[in-house]
């Protein structure tokens, strides 16, 4: 079996301005960090088949296999504008969008702020970052995903396999839609609030074979999740 992120390395020597793929390392997110804004490249994508400090959100540490089973990867974009924080939600429907396009009918469920269910497992997970250098944003978005397995972790977790064939066509399919709307995604973060259609998208990424009395009724412009009997904000999740 092909490590999952030499290949995904292998699209983005073809597709991005920057990629780089280590055998091991502390954190992609921790060398993207280092490098990328020195790099004269608008975007890199780092990549690696083991971490040792990889770290989720919130500083929990960040699951990974050494035998390159799952993405563990950090997708790097610079921009001309200040994000809002609408822009994590975003990203996280440009993941479930992209996974999408694997198949037809896959499925998957967001679950704010940043993971993806695949049927009742944990499939991946996003933390997202920026930082600013000048007149430009760096936005370093760690990405994690069960591709061909799953770590031994004491949650309930999934991996595309279970699903799907993943071979060269579909996942880089996957990457150009990910690399593509996760551009977007940082364009329309230029706002401080969602569209309409924006807003009808996470809510029908969101419910997604929940249960009647656990789904939002729900999401506003401001990214407020409502349910029937609470309101939260996306941030504070």
């Amino acid at each position: 079996m092909q490590s999952i992120n030499l290949l995904t390395h292998q699209w983005g020597e073809n597709h991005l301005n920057f990629s780089r793929f280590f055998t091991e390392v502390t954190s992609t997110n921790d060398v993207a960090k280092e490098e990328f804004s020195e790099l004269n490249t608008q975007n890199a994508i780092y990549l690696s088949d083991h971490q040792s400090k990889g770290r989720g959100r919130d500083g929990r540490s960040w699951q990974n296999m050494s035998g390159g089973e799952v993405l563990l990867s950090t997708w790097c974009f610079k921009a001309n504008h200040t994000v809002q924080h609408i822009l994590t939600p975003l990203l996280g429907l440009a993941l479930y969008k992209s996974l999408l396009c694997l198949k037809d009918n896959l499925p998957l469920r967001l679950k704010a702020p940043n993971d993806i269910f695949l049927n009742d497992g944990k499939l991946c997970g996003l933390l997202v970052e920026a930082s600013s250098k000048g007149h430009e944003t760096l936005i370093y978005i760690g990405l994690g995903i069960n591709v061909f397995g799953s770590p031994d972790v004491d949650i309930i977790t999934s991996h595309l396999n279970e699903e799907l064939d993943i071979n060269m066509t579909n996942w880089f399919n996957f990457c150009d839609n990910f690399s593509r709307l996760a551009q977007k995604a940082i364009e329309d973060s230029q706002k401080d609030h969602l569209s309409e259609k924006q807003c009808q998208e996470l809510l029908e990424a969101l419910n997604f074979r929940l249960p009647e009395s656990e789904k939002f009724t729900k999401v506003h412009p401001n990214c407020d999740l409502e349910t029937t009997n609470n309101k939260i904000s996306w941030m504070n999740l």
